[in-house]
């Protein structure tokens, strides 16, 4: 068993609760807001809601409390409206899933804030870890076009889309979509360097190594470690970076993870950026109230 730890994150257990409790209830009382104006507000509270949740990852790094696991299924909710609202008409009604019960909002066509190849990933991300077939088919059914009207992005990100929508519907093509964008993670566009080579490269590795290969399960681990090493160096570079919430966890690995535990792989790294409890159990989210 391999052993990634966490960096330190410059706040005790208690404030990082407080703060995930301040979070939660900032982002419900904005519900009426993405009811009624979910254009102007869908994109914010979609970053918000990671946020919330990544906050409380930082005390529940595992994922066992259920204050964790309502927040993380409210990120994967809000992301997944989102998409919803923007592939739908202006003002279409539109009841979206929220926590345990529906919001009434509205379509709001196509939104370059709210669609783009970086938000697309963490919808993608969220879809993997809560294993909601609804947004996944959701995220697969976005044309890949759609994501670069009106907004810009990083070449290998958008790469990525493409390879993993190829991957779910089964194309044999999806792993030499996969590579041949890997090179583009050189020249990001919105992104800096840093974080191409910290942050994104690694991902092109763990989900090329996701299968049932006699190699597979030991690249995947040796993989997988060095995302998390990688991604350790990055939030752990300067005070100001340890104490972002983003930091605190990976959206991305935990999705992949997710998705290689589905497929039968196990995950032989331990650390603290990756909510094992929730990795392991695919009904989570589905067993809350």
């Amino acid at each position: 068993m391999q052993s990634v730890t966490r960096h330190a994150l410059g706040r005790s257990i208690d404030e990082l609760r407080e703060s995930a409790t301040e979070s939660d209830d900032a982002l419900v009382s904005h519900f009426e807001d993405i009811s009624l104006y979910p254009e102007s507000t869908m994109p914010t509270a979609a970053l918000a809601a990671t946020g919330a949740a990544a906050l409380h990852f930082g005390s529940d790094p595992s994922g066992a409390r259920v204050g964790t696991r309502v927040a993380a299924r409210r990120a994967e909710q809000i992301y997944l409206g989102m998409y919803q609202l923007a592939a739908l008409p202006p003002g279409e009604p539109f009841v979206l899933e929220m926590d345990s019960a529906g919001l009434r909002s509205q379509g709001t066509g196509h939104n370059p804030r709210a669609v783009n190849a970086q938000t697309w990933l963490d919808a993608y991300w969220w879809a993997r870890a809560t294993r909601n077939g609804t947004a996944r088919e959701t995220l697969d059914a976005v044309d890949p076009a759609l994501l670069t009207q009106g907004s810009r992005n990083d070449a290998a990100m958008l790469g990525l889309v493409e390879a993993l929508q190829a991957r779910d519907r089964k194309d044999p093509q999806w792993a030499e979509m996969l590579s041949a964008c890997v090179s583009q993670v050189n020249t990001p566009t919105i992104s800096t360097k840093e974080e191409a080579r910290l942050l994104q490269l690694d991902l092109f590795g763990v989900l090329a190594t996701i299968g049932n290969e006699p190699d597979d399960q030991g690249n995947f681990t040796e993989q997988l470690t060095d995302a998390l090493t990688d991604h350790r160096a990055y939030w752990g570079a300067s005070e100001e970076r340890s104490g972002n919430p983003r930091g605190f966890f990976s959206l991305p690995l935990f999705g992949l993870c997710a998705m290689a535990f589905d497929e039968g792989m196990t995950i032989d790294v331990d650390s603290d950026y990756l909510p094992v409890e929730l990795i392991q159990n695919p009904p989570w989210m589905f067993e809350l109230g």
